[in-house]
């Protein structure tokens, strides 16, 4: 059997033919061998590699980033390239490291990267591709703010101008947590409306009803709250249901991400759904076409985000 033969077979290589029996007998051989693909050699031979290196913020997984980081893969397998997430850590930066050891065709950024990461990843020659810029309507910040935007929009058209924002404890989670609660300040600014009156949500679930009974004696003007999550409001509904605050006729409440636990609460939630597929299937043809050279399409708002009115409004 031929070298050419055997590398067609272990490379799957399209357009040649080779007799299935001899296959068999190729990839029975390298299992047995114990054999791996050369990523280097592989890169080398292809003239670069198929690997997308995605820069995730260091903040906590959530369902909801799990299903994102789940549809990107699979909407960049399909355009034959290969995902590997990094999770930053600020005390022990790795990224441009990793990136060129890895042979990365590219790095894919949700957020703007530190300087000097983008210096190092420049003089390795390693392209750094914007998940989103505002001309597609794909950028992060812009995505988060708009999501605090439309939690504002529901409840000022349902009656409420004395509104409360609630914010995650944990603060890692302020990468996400800043921009939506600056669209929610920012269209309560539009409309003449008082500045939301703004309280932390503990993570430990004994402490969320005296959270709870605190905001409702330091602010008895409230009569709605966006909280920073699905997760924040169920917790901040919790600690309603306990003091017998009636919803959403004494509090209305209102989450973001639409993770399915939201519409098991009693009363289901009223949530601003984010559509992690649809939104991973732009994100990849967005880095696709910036990949090679082209403009993305913008995309429609509504693809990636819409209003889910449930029972807490």
């Amino acid at each position: 059997m031929s070298r050419a033969t055997v590398s067609y077979v272990l490379n799957d290589a399209p357009g040649e033919r080779i007799a299935q029996p001899t296959r068999e007998r190729v990839l029975a051989a390298a299992a047995r061998l114990g054999y791996a693909p050369s990523l280097a050699g592989r890169t080398l031979a292809n003239g670069q590699s198929d690997i997308v290196l995605l820069a995730m913020p260091d903040a906590p997984s959530g369902e909801l980033t799990s299903r994102f980081v789940d549809a990107v893969t699979r909407s960049l397998a399909a355009q034959g390239l290969t995902l590997v997430v990094h999770f930053d850590v600020p005390s022990a930066p790795r990224l441009p490291r990793l990136a060129a050891m890895l042979s990365v065709r590219a790095v894919l950024s949700l957020f703007p990267l530190r300087d000097a990461d983008n210096a190092a990843l420049r003089r390795t020659g390693i392209r750094v591709v914007p998940a989103g810029t505002a001309s597609d309507g794909l950028a992060t910040s812009a995505l988060l703010r708009r999501q605090g935007r439309m939690q504002v929009e529901h409840l000022v058209a349902a009656g409420h101008t004395r509104l409360a924002y609630a914010l995650p404890a944990d603060p890692r989670l302020s990468v996400f947590a800043d921009p939506r609660h600056d669209g929610v300040r920012q269209s309560c600014a539009e409309r003449d409306l008082p500045m939301p009156v703004t309280f932390t949500v503990p993570d430990d679930p004994s402490a969320v009803v005296p959270a709870v009974r605190t905001l409702l004696a330091a602010a008895p003007q409230v009569t709605a709250i966006c909280a920073y999550n699905d997760e924040v409001a169920l917790a901040i509904l919790h600690g309603l249901r306990e003091l017998a605050v009636p919803v959403p006729t004494r509090m209305a409440l209102i989450g973001v991400d639409g993770i399915p636990l939201s519409a098991y609460s009693a009363p289901p939630l009223t949530t601003v759904t984010v559509a992690p597929a649809a939104t991973a299937r732009h994100l990849a043809r967005a880095a696709v076409a910036r990949l090679a050279g082209d403009r993305p399409t913008p995309v429609p708002i509504e693809d990636v985000l819409h209003l889910t009115v449930r029972a807490t409004t």
